[in-house]
């Protein structure tokens, strides 16, 4: 699927959640760190790489769209792309083009299967 030392961050502030979303990146052979909110994974990606980021949308503090704006602007003034994805349970065509336009790259429905957070994570981590 994507090189062993990929390295995946997880955007979530439930832990029932977040749990499980690590445990599917786990049993698809990744590692993964956790992030309760956007501002601790904004922290979390400028001191590590990732090689893809999970994001759910709905979070206090800095939501998924904010977290992923806040990216995009660092990455216009230093370079890179990191593929951004929301997790999420509004996947209607019109929360989908707010996610695009704040800067992700795609969704995930919750809950989320096992083989399709494999094909996302096939697709984006190449």
């Amino acid at each position: 699927m994507t090189a062993k030392n990929a390295r995946v961050l997880i955007v979530e502030d439930n832990p029932t959640s977040q749990d499980v979303l690590l445990q599917q990146v786990e049993l698809l052979g990744l590692a993964g760190d956790c992030a309760k909110d956007g501002i601790e994974a904004l922290e979390l990606w400028k001191m590590h790489s990732y090689s893809i980021i999970l994001t759910d949308i709905n979070m206090p503090l800095m939501d998924g769209c904010e977290l992923a704006r806040k990216i995009r602007k660092a990455e216009e003034m230093e370079g890179g792309h990191i593929p951004i994805i929301g997790v999420t349970d509004y996947a209607m065509p019109d929360d989908i083009q707010l996610y695009r336009d704040s800067g992700m790259d795609g969704h995930l429905a919750k809950p989320s299967k096992l083989d399709t957070l494999e094909d996302i994570l096939t697709q984006w981590m190449k």
